[in-house]
């Protein structure tokens, strides 16, 4: 049994500070971490003996979630986790109890992780998995915002979050065994993430004239040789149906991922601004069935971009990292055209629930916010002013997705015979950013032409042939 000293102090050395409980706001519930021996989290693979308790101070709405205690800890283990946050100095964190526990309201489960929610960031982890569930998606992590003290130091306000893992209270579908040999159960059961870094446990596919391809399978965690060559083969054939020349055999890309979920999951990145939706933290899974194809979700990592008003679709101006752009190569398609506007009729009148929503979510960690800022000079505050301009630029991108929703209308009515050869004065590129000779297959092609003046214009236009 692991045990702990509890200090509650705060001392000022010259300029040092010493963080300690007493800095909480004392309006959300505090979760106590304390690490065997006070060893610090350094990495992302080390995982380090913990107890964890939670206290639910007198200001806190949530009276129910009281855990353990500073006499009877509740054991864990703890360890970095992320990829660009890990580089922040607020660093995020991976939990995982020792047996199913509920935590903080939450379904019983061993692993959860703190994702550190100042300012924007916060807000868009909300928004996001909130979205989703309006959007209808099969599950959606939960949140729960708290303010966390490791080892007597306090850090601020995190979001607890349900861990993406296979389970009847997450993604609910039959989990295939790791090392598993068996051809009939080997198509079943799978959950990955494609991804923009690489990964220990992770596939990598790379062939002329497509981007490189990272797949990280989260479930299984070990692969036989089978089930390496499986995996690697179902996205090698998906890559050849959504680059494919052919149309007959790019619209077929719905008989491998599900269109409707994978239009869900669209709406709600292009609503949030989030360019780095469609490539990193993009998950998908796979049930068990005589008809099972892949789906997409769950939603992961959201992120919040409304630093310019909506004129185009982000899947249009995905950042140079995005490696595997699925949703430019499909846009075009008529089952991704037709499974979007069924979802969008069906989220767009539900959208403007976002509003009281979110205002609720700002007023509950406001102060909690204000320690944060004391904590972290640099952190932004989420107040309800914060959240009324996003809620608003959400109605805006919203509004600019519905007037341009039946883009496919205007991609059959593109403009025919039109081939532009590449000139000195002249660049033709494709929406997944391939440079071409020529335009000669149907597509959307972006043109970029130097003016006699220097400057660059640039065409986006429609090719039928």
């Amino acid at each position: 049994m692991l045990s702990y000293q509890l200090i509650y102090a705060t001392s000022i050395d010259g300029d040092s500070i010493e963080w300690t409980a007493q800095n909480a706001s004392q309006t959300l519930p505090i979760l106590y971490i304390n690490t065997e021996d006070s060893v610090p989290v350094v990495d992302k693979e080390t995982k380090i003996p913990a107890g964890l308790w939670v206290e639910i101070p007198d200001a806190c709405e949530s009276k129910d979630f009281t855990l353990g205690s500073l006499e009877e800890p509740v054991e864990i283990t703890i360890k970095g986790r992320g990829n660009a946050s890990w580089l922040l100095d607020k660093k995020p964190y991976k939990i995982k109890f020792e047996k199913k526990t509920e935590f903080l309201g939450m379904p019983k489960q061993k692993h959860f992780a703190l994702l550190n929610s100042s300012g924007g960031s916060g807000i868009a982890q909300m928004m996001g998995m909130e979205l989703a569930r309006i959007a209808g998606m099969d599950w959606a992590p939960r949140l729960v915002p708290v303010e966390l003290v490791l080892n007597g130091e306090y850090l601020g306000l995190y979001n607890v979050a349900e861990s993406i893992k296979i389970d009847k209270n997450r993604v609910n579908i039959y989990e295939q065994e790791d090392l598993n040999e068996d051809e009939e159960t080997i198509p079943y059961g799978w959950l990955v993430e494609i991804d923009n870094y690489s990964d220990s446990c992770q596939i990598v596919i790379k062939e002329p004239g497509w981007t490189t391809m990272r797949v990280t399978y989260h479930t299984p965690e070990e692969l036989s040789e089978m089930q390496e060559n499986w995996l690697y083969d179902e996205f090698y054939k998906l890559n050849e149906t959504i680059y494919s020349k052919e149309d007959s055999i790019k619209e077929s890309w719905a008989n491998i991922i599900d269109a409707h979920s994978l239009a869900k999951l669209f709406l709600v990145r292009e609503v949030l601004g989030d360019k780095d939706g469609f490539n990193g933290s993009f998950y998908l899974y796979k049930d068990k069935g005589e008809n099972s194809i892949w789906k997409a979700g769950p939603m992961w990592d959201p992120m919040l971009d409304c630093a310019q008003p909506p004129t185009d679709w982000v899947m249009n101006n995905l950042p140079s990292y995005s490696k595997w752009k699925i949703i430019p190569q499909v846009f075009y398609t008529k089952a991704f055209s037709d499974a979007f506007i069924d979802e969008w009729q069906t989220f767009y009148p539900k959208l403007e629930d976002i509003a009281a929503y979110m205002e609720d979510y700002a007023s509950k960690v406001c102060e909690a916010s204000s320690a944060d800022k004391n904590r972290w000079p640099d952190a932004a505050l989420i107040t309800i002013d914060a959240v009324k301009s996003r809620v608003q630029w959400i109605r805006n991108s919203s509004k600019w997705i519905d007037e341009n929703k039946y883009y496919y209308d205007d991609y059959l009515s593109g403009i025919d015979n039109v081939v532009v050869e590449e000139s000195g004065d002249s660049e033709i590129y494709t929406l997944d950013g391939r440079k071409v000779p020529q335009i000669t297959a149907k597509g959307i092609y972006i043109i970029k032409i130097k003016m006699d003046n220097g400057t660059i214009e640039t065409k986006k236009i429609f090719y039928q042939p």
